[in-house]
Order: structure tokens, then C-alpha cells, then sequence
């Protein structure tokens, strides 16, 4: 049995719970800075819209799924954490036109599904995005010059079922390299496995 008061009481719930979490959480909080910090980590720049055909919900072409899908792909590329992420349940466009590999993108729901990360070395990190020209532009910056570099890709790929059920399934890895050590991969590194409900015609 459904009823909307169920719906409405179950997110007031998990946010309750979310923000319970939050005020005990010994993890320092991120803050606002206005000046960049001195050194670039990684940048990445991508469009807010997209306008292929065959696009399944014009909710992921936001400016929200953009958002998520730049702040991962920088965390991807750098020694940050991933502490908590969700990914999206479907497939919603081909790969007609992807910038970023199938799989990166993360999904936040305010505020029960989150996505956070933590810093493990010493120096201090900041996270700047801003729109221009109906770009999304997005980098991420430290104090110290980041001893790694990252490439980040997909492999793996497959589809498994048949319509209306068919998913696409992936792995998302990268190569570490030291940033001054020239082209040698110190670590291929398996980050997530993503399965998702294809939802355009193939």
C-alpha cells in the first residue's frame, strides 16, 4: 500500500537521520575561500546541456548532473577519498558525444544521498566551479604541487539482458604516474564497477 504521506515521512526520516549524522561527524568540514589556492590539481570543462536524440530524461541533462558528474571526475583524478557515493540507475544516453567515460558520474539526493570525500595527505584543497558561456567549468587546486598524476578510463564493458531489462556494466580504473617521473604507470588501480538499466534504443 502506497500513500503519499509514506513517501513524505521516509524522507523526513533519512533526512533527519543524514543531519543527526552530520552534527556527530569527526571529519573537518569543508570551507568557503575565495582566493585559488596556488597550484592546479587537475581541471576539466564540460557543457551543461546535452541535446542528442534518444536522451531518456531531460532531469540528467541539468545542471545538477553536471555538476556531480565534474566534482567526481576532478576527486577521480587526485589523492582525495571517495567516502561516500551513489551512482545513477540508469543509462540515460549512447555514447554519442560522451566526454567522460560511462560510470563516472555520481547522484546526490538532498540530503540522504550524499557525496563526500576526505582529504589523507596534508595539504589543504579546494574545489572551484563556476559557468560561463553555457559551460561548466570546474578545478581543482592544492597548496603543494601534487606528487601523482591519473589517467582515468573504462574497461570491462558489456551489456547483460534483454529490453526492457538490459544493463550496461563497467569498471572504472586508473594509472598513477609520479608527475615528474615521466610516462611510468606506478599502479593500475580498480576504483568502482558500475551497472546501470540502459534506457535509450540501441
Amino acid at each position: 500500500m502506497w500513500h503519499p504521506w509514506i513517501y513524505t515521512a521516509s524522507v523526513f526520516v533519512r533526512r533527519a537521520v543524514r543531519s543527526a549524522a552530520w552534527a556527530v561527524d569527526p571529519i573537518p568540514k569543508a570551507r568557503r575561500r575565495a582566493a585559488p589556492l596556488p597550484h592546479r590539481v587537475f581541471k576539466h570543462t564540460s557543457k551543461l546541456l546535452r541535446n542528442d536524440p534518444g536522451v531518456a530524461a531531460d532531469l540528467m541533462q541539468g545542471k545538477v548532473a553536471n555538476l556531480e558528474r565534474a566534482i567526481n571526475w576532478l576527486v577521480l583524478h587526485s589523492e582525495l577519498v571517495i567516502l561516500e557515493r551513489h551512482r545513477h540507475s540508469f543509462d540515460p544516453f549512447p555514447d554519442n558525444g560522451r566526454v567522460l567515460p560511462f560510470g563516472s558520474g555520481a547522484t546526490v539526493f538532498f540530503n540522504y544521498l550524499d557525496y563526500r570525500v576526505f582529504n589523507p595527505t596534508p595539504a589543504r584543497m579546494q574545489l572551484r566551479l563556476w559557468i560561463a558561456n553555457g559551460q561548466l567549468y570546474s578545478e581543482l587546486r592544492s597548496v603543494a604541487r601534487p606528487p601523482f598524476a591519473y589517467h582515468v578510463y573504462a574497461r570491462g564493458g558489456r551489456r547483460e539482458g534483454a529490453r526492457p531489462d538490459r544493463y550496461r556494466c563497467t569498471e572504472l580504473w586508473r594509472e598513477v604516474r609520479a608527475r615528474d617521473g615521466g610516462r611510468e604507470v606506478l599502479l593500475h588501480e580498480r576504483r568502482y564497477a558500475h551497472r546501470a538499466r540502459i534506457a535509450y534504443r540501441e
